[in-house]
Order: C-alpha cells, then structure tokens, then sequence
C-alpha cells in the first residue's frame, strides 16, 4: 500500500473515497468547501442535512462528478471538538472506510479540525496526521480470514490538508504506513487458524521478520527448554502434538541504562487442557496468542525506529489442548527458576507461560517487565469488550506505560 500526505483540492478531486471529518456546532469547514468546490457544489446541501456531526455518526452518499467515475464521500461524525482525540479519529476513519470498495482512500482534515484535536489531546499537528493516515491504513488491511465485512481493496491512502507543505509530511505518510500496517499483520496472527499458526511456524515467522528488521533474534525449541528447565512452557505443551517454542528479539539501544523487557502470552490455541473450555465461541481461542503477535508487532516497529534503550521481546508459544500427556488438576511443575507450582486449573495456563518467559526475559538483562495477553476474562467483564486492564506493583513505572499509551493514542 502507498501511503502519502497532499493538499485539500488534490485529495478532493483524486480519491475515489473521500471521507470527510465534521465537528459537531462548528460549520463547513475548509475541507468541506474543498470537496464541494471538486464535485461541484453537490456537497453543501448533503452536510447540512446529514446532522452527521454527532461523534461516530455516519452517512455515506454517491456523489457525480462530470466525466469522471461518481465519488462516494463519507460525512463521519466527531462530536464536541473540545471531548474528540487522537485515538477517536483514528478509529472512526477505520470505521468509516472499513466495507468499502476502493483504490485510493483520503481523509480531509483542515487546520481548524486538526487544532480541535491537538488542543485535546496535547497532540502535534503531524500526529494527528499520522493517526488520521494509520486509521485507513488499518482498514486496507486484509486480516480477517474470511470474516464478513472485510478490508476494503485500497491500493493508496492519503491525508489531505491546507497544512500538507508542513515539513515532514513524508515522514508522517511513512510512520502511518508502519503503524497501520503493523496492526494489520498483528489482527493476521491473531486470526490465523490454529492449524496454519503452530507454535512453530509463529516462532518461524517471527525470526524471518525479526532477522529481515535488524533484530537480534533466537527460537528455543522443546528440546532445549526442557534441557534448561522451563517447566512453565513445556507442562502446558504436554498434552499437544504441536511443540512449544520460546521465541527471543532484541533490539539493542546505543545508550546504557534501563532494558525494557516485553513478554507476550502465545498460545496457540487454548481448550483448557484438562478443564476443557464449553464449545460455546471455543474457536475463537485461536486468538490466545494475541499477546504474543502484539509484543512481535512493537519489536518489529521498534527496529525501524531505533530508540536510544534496549528492548526484548519475548514469545512463550504452546499450545493448551487435551491429550494423554495434559496436566492434571494437582501437577506439580517446576518453573525455570526453580519454583514449585501446583496447576489447580489447567485453563490457567497464561501464568505459567508468562513466569517462564519473565525469568527468561530477566536473564536476557530486562530491568522493566510488562506482559501482554488474553489473561482473564474478568477484565472484560469488569470494564467491557473495548478496554484492557493494567496492573502492577509500581505506580511510577504504571504511570509512565499510561502516558506513553495516551501519546500514542491508545
């Protein structure tokens, strides 16, 4: 996908999806009058009787243009300017495009909106851009596997503004690209069937793309964890076919100081082992590894980046499925740093994979541990489908995760 940042008129009068951003009480703004001023004048009448400002409103209407294939513009809706944010944008211009059919994409966004946005957000005017872009990057993105209401064929998304002769446009259209783009291969992975994504073809993948990025990168196989004592890893494979592997990336930093270590939980599959899982939604337990694909999508993000500290990335992979090997309720299984533990639940696997990935992640030189995965259901019970739980014993390393999540849009 081509990714690029242009002027107003250009992203009006080129894209066969224009979508339009709107601020709820503030009138026609510049991009508006763009889009009307290429299709016409066919645009005025549709936004004021659309009321399509309310945030995530939406409406979708064909427009003709003379001697041109007809345009489809989406008027989507942002709310109150002083309540909208990066993270909002993002994900509606995703919504908005997501569905439908089209070779090149753009947002429209002037400076008015943008302002709106930075000023809530504390955002600078290229990462509004970017978030804009990384949204219809996202939606170009094919991943769902045959899931109904599928990516859009986008071949170029463009963000449009009266701001494009900004310096670094070039770079935003780059940066947008390599975030989308990296969320697109993650919701991949994660929807990749369990028979395709063993725990060896993911290790596999992931040395290819860590080693093509720059990375330092090594896999253990079965093997070799059970040769060094990861007991953690190899109990919860027992019962599989499939061996586990414990995958390590690294990008190494030019300063000396703190390691951030990144372990991510990858399990293939998860029917619970012993106290197997209802059949209600079981297939979508191909999607347990989705720790591991994020902490894989930030390492390879990171490598392009090249910040100045060292960071691991860590992917315990296994699979969790009944077989006459499974743990029983009661084993007891040795951790790779010696502790006796005594699986009471099988299904509670996430905890043995990821001790074993923080002691490895330790011995690697991390100095700072964050674990990503699809631990519990109780933090979706507790605070929805939309929203994941953080928690830690250090409030100052807690308070920096969350700023850096606000910065980057969540």
């Amino acid at each position: 996908m081509e990714t690029a940042v242009v002027g107003l008129d250009a992203g009006a009068t080129e894209a066969e999806l224009c979508v339009l951003p709107l601020l709820e009480g503030v009138a026609p703004t510049a991009a508006a009058a763009a889009v009307d001023r290429a299709l016409g004048g066919g645009l005025a009448p549709l936004v004021a009787a659309a009321g399509s400002t309310r945030l995530g409103h939406r409406a979708s209407v064909w427009i003709a243009r003379p001697g041109r294939e007809p345009v489809r513009v989406v008027l989507a809706g942002l709310g109150r300017g002083d309540r909208v944010d990066g993270y909002t944008l993002r994900n509606l211009m995703e919504l908005a495009v997501r569905g439908h059919a089209a070779r090149e994409a753009a947002v429209l966004l002037d400076r008015r909106t943008v302002a709106a946005l930075r000023a809530t957000q504390d955002l600078g005017e290229a990462a509004v851009l970017r978030l804009a872009l990384e949204g219809l990057v996202r939606a170009g993105g094919a991943w769902g596997h045959g899931r109904d209401g599928g990516a859009a064929a986008i071949e170029r998304a463009v963000v449009a503004t009266d701001g494009a002769t900004t310096p670094g446009g070039g770079e935003v259209a780059a940066d947008g690209l390599l975030l989308g783009g990296t969320v697109n291969d993650v919701r991949g992975w994660q929807w990749a069937p369990a028979n395709e994504l063993t725990p060896a073809r993911f290790a596999a993948e992931a040395l290819r793309l860590g080693e093509a990025a720059g990375l330092e990168v090594e896999a253990l196989d079965q093997a070799a964890l059970l040769q060094r004592g990861y007991g953690g890893i190899t109990g919860v494979a027992q019962g599989a076919a499939e061996p586990s592997r414990l995958v390590t990336l690294r990008h190494r930093g030019h300063r000396v100081g703190p390691v951030l270590g990144l372990v991510g939980k990858g399990v293939t599959f998860d029917a619970g082992g012993m106290a197997v899982k209802p059949a209600k939604d079981l297939h979508l337990m191909k999607s347990d590894m989705s720790g591991a694909a994020a902490v894989l999508g930030a390492l390879l993000i990171t490598a392009r980046w090249r910040p100045g500290c060292d960071v691991i990335g860590v992917l315990p992979l296994a699979e969790n499925v009944l077989g006459t090997g499974s743990l029983h309720p009661g084993d007891v299984v040795v951790m790779a740093d010696g502790t006796r533990v005594e699986v009471t639940n099988p299904d509670a696997e996430g905890r043995l994979l990821l001790g074993d990935g923080l002691v490895h992640a330790r011995r690697a030189g991390a100095t700072h541990l964050v674990t990503v995965g699809t631990l519990t259901d109780a933090v979706s019970v507790a605070q929805g489908p939309t929203v994941s739980g953080l928690v830690g014993e250090d409030s100052t390393f807690l308070a920096q995760l969350e700023a850096a999540a606000e910065r980057a849009g969540r």
